[in-house]
């Protein structure tokens, strides 16, 4: 083989090496990535929830048990009015229906 047709397939060659680099170091920056994504994703899926989130939590079940005992006394209210009613109606002797 001559010089020249060495020096052309290294001209021609070059080309070829670089895109292969090149693609070869895009791979290597993407897997970094993808690894630099996943490490993050674990740390933050092991944190607890946002404080926010665990206030308002906190805050709605304040507010439920609040309505459950306001229930709980309106029907207890309830309950005796009901008896108050019925023992006028016997009293009078009322058809309360």
């Amino acid at each position: 083989m001559s010089k020249d047709l060495l020096a052309k397939i290294a001209l021609w060659s070059l080309p070829v090496f670089w895109g292969a680099a090149g693609v070869y170091a895009q791979v290597l920056g993407t897997v970094e990535d993808v690894e630099e994504v996943a490490e993050k994703l674990d740390v933050h899926e092991d944190l607890p929830g946002h404080p926010v989130d665990h206030q308002r939590m906190q805050d709605h079940t304040q507010v439920m048990v609040e309505i459950v005992t306001e229930q709980r006394e309106m029907r207890s209210e309830q309950q005796d009015l009901a008896l108050s009613v019925a023992a006028i109606c016997q009293a009078t002797d009322a058809r309360c229906n």
